[in-house]
């Protein structure tokens, strides 16, 4: 019986002695125990391994049952045999039991060993090494089989994956194409909006003038999405440019107030800065940072009420770090809303109307902007209340770097291994600007580079699965500088830590071989 059904269970024996034949047949006939009453056994025996093999049925379940002692050699020969026939669990049966032989028919692929004397005794203990041998057999079966369509699976994934990929290259490199191809119609429709604007081609009327203003927002309405298009493009290729260095709070507002209050004046919508500190500072690409405070603001903009107010606003938190915020009184959002919030084309709506205009990849770039400028976002929000966007930057320091660094970009591909090198360019003097500002143009995204506090030197940290292919990648640096002209530079390595593991060690090396440098660099 097995499986709680009654069944015929076919043994192949083969052993030479037809007086062992004869008793293991009749061992087979005995019902042992009561419970396995149901199961009844189909017995064929040879006392050749050779005919046995030969006129083994077409297919299986079948136990084959091999004695060790066999003309022209031993069954542990025959064994493999056995097992290529694939039609059932094989075990070996010897007059006298041996650990070394039992050693060999496992490695041969046997699945059981049997001592022939105490199988004699104890008919019991052959039906029961049967039926376990079966049982381990129709599991290695379904093991094998499920193994089988769980290859079949990963291939058929694998080839869906290659072709998703293909195509979402072709979407992405149609829309870098069309993206690019829209920046010259666009510059010309801005520039002779600008000409008639001016009146240089003839005087304009005041309602020309009105329809003008809707002109140019709309041309910078739709250059912002192009400008988000390639973006996205670049963050996602590793291309995206990131000129990183100490700034204060007072430029990045400066940068922004035109185009923020132009936006806004379009909906008579009232900008209010609180600006805590002006001389507060951060590190960080002035240029993408502002975009991402574009991005915020320009969001409050569009679903703040008609002759509302914004505020953009900034302080110092405790541990020296500046957040960043824009508060509105709009229609707030739900906790489901906030998740989706950062999506990529993911546009939100109250009711039938969108809150967002263009794509829905304003917020998605921020946050990728962010994450590359080491900062961090956070949404206050709450529905028919209003929201509060803010994120938070590093202070020029190489502590607050280093850790800013391993919580923005290594932990989102923890586990990670960072590798660390001191860059000295050749000659006497400091690092000067057009060198800091070649290894921005050639680095990747998830650099970083640090200016040594005597300036005569910088660290150059970066994500490195492989160290070897990160020192060739330094010295494709120092052939490029080489071929453009530039300082060329002399490179060791400070040294490679798994983070988050190592952060400390890592925070300690790279800090002392800073000397305590006031943060004056670079983040590509």
């Amino acid at each position: 019986m097995i499986d709680g059904h009654p069944t015929t269970v076919r043994v192949i024996v083969i052993d030479d002695d037809p007086s062992h034949l004869y008793l293991i047949k009749h061992a087979l006939r005995k019902r042992h125990p009561p419970s396995d009453s149901l199961t009844s056994f189909e017995v064929q025996t040879y006392s050749d391994a050779a005919q046995a093999i030969a006129e083994l049925p077409p297919q299986g379940p079948a136990v084959i049952i091999c004695d060790y002692n066999m003309p022209g050699g031993t069954g542990v020969d025959w064994i493999p045999d056995f097992v290529r026939a694939d039609l059932g669990p094989v075990i070996l049966m010897t007059g006298q039991g041996s650990e070394a032989v039992a050693s060999a028919a496992f490695r041969a692929g046997a699945v059981n060993y049997l001592v022939k004397s105490a199988v004699l005794e104890r008919p019991a203990l052959l039906h029961s090494s049967i039926h376990e041998a079966l049982r381990r057999y129709r599991l290695d079966e379904q093991n094998r089989e499920l193994s089988r369509q769980l290859k079949s699976l990963n291939r058929q994934l694998e080839q869906k994956n290659r072709k998703l990929e293909q195509l979402t290259q072709t979407a992405q490199d149609f829309v870098d194409d069309v993206a690019h191809e829209f920046r010259t119609p666009l510059a010309v429709i801005k520039e002779f909006a600008s000409i008639i604007d001016d009146e240089i081609s003839g005087p304009v009327t005041p309602k020309q003038h009105e329809h003008l203003e809707y002109i140019h927002g709309a041309v910078r309405d739709l250059t912002q999405m192009v400008d988000d298009f390639l973006d996205s493009g670049k963050i996602r290729a590793g291309t995206l440019r990131v000129d990183r260095r100490r700034h204060r709070v007072q430029e990045l507002f400066d940068a922004v107030r035109t185009v923020v209050g132009t936006r806004a004046g379009r909906r008579n919508v009232r900008i209010v800065e609180a600006v805590e500190d002006a001389q507060a500072a951060f590190f960080g690409d002035l240029e993408k940072i502002s975009r991402v405070l574009i991005n915020l603001a320009i969001n409050a903009v569009k679903f703040s009420p008609e002759g509302g107010e914004i505020q953009i606003w900034s302080r110092a938190k405790k541990d020296g770090f500046v957040e960043i915020g824009v508060t509105d009184k709009g229609p707030g959002f739900t906790l489901e809303q906030q998740n989706a919030l950062f999506q990529r084309f993911k546009q939100l709506a109250h009711g039938e109307k969108s809150i967002y205009a263009g794509f829905g990849l304003g917020l998605s770039i921020a946050l990728d902007l962010l994450h590359i400028n080491l900062g961090r976002m956070k949404v206050d929000s709450l529905p028919g209340k209003g929201s509060t966007f803010s994120f938070v930057l590093p202070p020029p320091t190489p502590n607050d770097i280093l850790d800013a660094y391993v919580e923005s970009v290594v932990s989102r591909l923890s586990p990670g291994t960072i590798i660390a090198t001191h860059v000295v360019p050749v000659g006497p003097g400091d690092v000067t600007d057009d060198f800091r500002a070649f290894l921005a143009a050639a680095s990747r995204p998830t650099d970083l580079a640090l200016v040594t506090a005597d300036r005569a030197s910088l660290v150059l940290v970066g994500l490195a699965e492989d160290p070897d292919g990160w020192l060739d990648r330094i010295d494709a640096l120092r052939s490029k500088a080489d071929e453009e002209g530039v300082t060329t530079f002399d490179a060791r390595v400070v040294g490679v830590w798994m983070v988050p593991e190592e952060c400390g060690s890592m925070r300690e090396a790279i800090s002392a071989r800073l000397e305590g440098a006031v943060a004056h660099g670079l983040h590509c």
